[in-house]
């Protein structure tokens, strides 16, 4: 737009022109008048810039819209209760945050919807928990969030193959498939979880890496104890941004 405007300044000067008695006199164009004609365009040049400096910061600052997904009781609840209490020591100053998270959180079953907004770097980020005995109606929600977080217990082995079922059928709806997703295997902490290769090959989790369309990360997380929060975090500053933004 501003390379259009000066071009149309320059050739105005250039060939604007009066006709008189069939000859043509080029109007005497002073420097005041360059002067004025170029500092026009420049003041149209910087409005622009300024415009969109401006709506690439309302981009940017908007709220992320998050679903957490899982089966009951893998932690869901706890997770967000903890990256809660976690961003908000974060946001005191130095001297007022703590060094531990403390004892973690009782919770109940999710019934229903739970949402979390929680504030990291000034972005907000909004999720939308929703209970596990909710899986047959989560694809109604797909449109309205912009990146998943999807949960698994690996300390409960009998709960191993339908979270894996309910993960492809969440990674196979074509509302998602533009979406990150972040694929979190929580309570690493309990004596009862399986190991990251009995787990990848029980779910054939290199296959499904492979094949989905979506960008997915793989974490190992304690929720109870705090392991992997911090890299959350930055999961959310790294790709849930850039995925609002093409949402």
């Amino acid at each position: 737009m501003s390379s259009a405007i000066l071009n149309t300044v320059i050739k105005t000067v250039v060939q604007c022109s009066e006709t008189f008695g069939g000859k043509r006199s080029v109007p005497r164009v002073t420097r005041y008048d360059t002067t004025i004609y170029f500092a026009t365009a420049i003041l149209l040049r910087g409005s622009c810039l300024v415009i969109s400096g401006l709506s690439l910061f309302v981009i940017l600052m908007a709220e992320v819209q998050l679903l957490v997904l899982g089966p009951e009781g893998v932690g869901k609840t706890v997770m967000l209760k903890r990256l809660k209490t976690l961003t908000a020591q974060q946001n005191l100053a130095q001297a007022q945050q703590k060094q531990e998270l403390g004892e973690a959180p009782s919770t109940v079953p999710t019934i229903g919807v739970n949402l979390v907004t929680v504030t990291h770097h000034r972005k907000k980020y909004t999720f939308r928990e929703l209970g596990g005995a909710m899986g047959p109606i989560w694809n109604n929600y797909f449109k309205e969030a912009a990146c998943i977080v999807y949960v698994i217990d690996i300390a409960n082995q009998t709960q191993i193959a339908s979270a894996c079922i309910q993960l492809l059928e969440v990674l196979s709806s074509k509302q998602t498939q533009e979406m990150a997703v972040l694929l979190i295997f929580n309570k690493i902490d309990s004596p009862d979880c399986m190991s990251m290769s009995e787990i990848s090959a029980i779910i054939r989790l290199r296959e499904v890496l492979a094949n989905a369309r979506q960008d997915i990360t793989v974490l190992e997380c304690s929720f109870r104890e705090g392991t992997g929060l911090n890299r959350i975090l930055k999961w959310l500053q790294e790709k849930c941004s850039l995925s609002s933004l093409a949402k």
